[in-house]
């Protein structure tokens, strides 16, 4: 017998008395295992929410608004310095990605803010769901209607936004937020 088909025969015969041990009530069913799995995820698409909630607006407001005071900037920096010496234009260049990237800070900056407003409510959704974990949709491949949470959270936040400050705080101390943190990019919300 060669090497690999010893191996693969030793391999079967592990499975075989591992499962003639195993005891009926301890092994489940596939369909039992994906279930209790399944029950535990909640997804929720931050676009949507961002949208719904009108704070895809706001940020699209502020990226323009920070567009036009960076882009003035940079303009007032190449009227001042027309003409001065030679390296000027390294200089406008090195302004322009200067603002660029102040840009992307302030962006970064609002993404953030939106996160951690939508993180808790988010987890107190899904709770009430009897689910523990979180995911943006952009991070799930497949999913079922029954793991959406991104309507839930939309309505909390309005709901939320017509309360008072003091019935908001109330709300959110309620229940401790444990959603992992993720790292940031792959499936976070995206201003489009």
């Amino acid at each position: 017998m060669s090497r690999n088909t010893k191996r693969t025969c030793w391999l079967g015969l592990v499975i075989l008395v591992a499962g003639c041990n195993a005891k009926p009530e301890e092994a489940k069913m596939p369909d039992e295992v994906e279930t209790s799995a399944q029950a535990l995820i909640a997804v929720i698409d931050l676009n949507v929410v961002a949208q719904e909630i009108g704070a895809q607006e706001k940020i699209d407001r502020s990226l323009t608004d920070k567009k036009a005071e960076l882009a003035n900037r940079v303009t007032d920096y190449e009227t001042n310095f027309r003409g001065e010496s030679s390296g000027q234009e390294d200089a406008i260049k090195r302004q322009a990605q200067l603002a660029q990237t102040q840009l992307l800070a302030h962006h970064a900056q609002l993404k953030q803010q939106l996160l951690a407003q939508i993180r808790p409510v988010a987890y107190l959704a899904a709770q009430e769901r009897g689910m523990e974990i979180v995911l943006t949709a952009a991070q799930v491949y497949a999913a079922g209607p029954n793991v959406d949470i991104t309507q839930d959270v939309v309505k909390r936040i309005q709901r939320m936004n017509q309360l008072g400050d003091e019935e908001k705080s109330v709300d959110l101390k309620e229940s401790p937020v444990r959603v992992a943190e993720l790292p940031s990019g792959g499936g976070d919300f995206q201003p489009q």
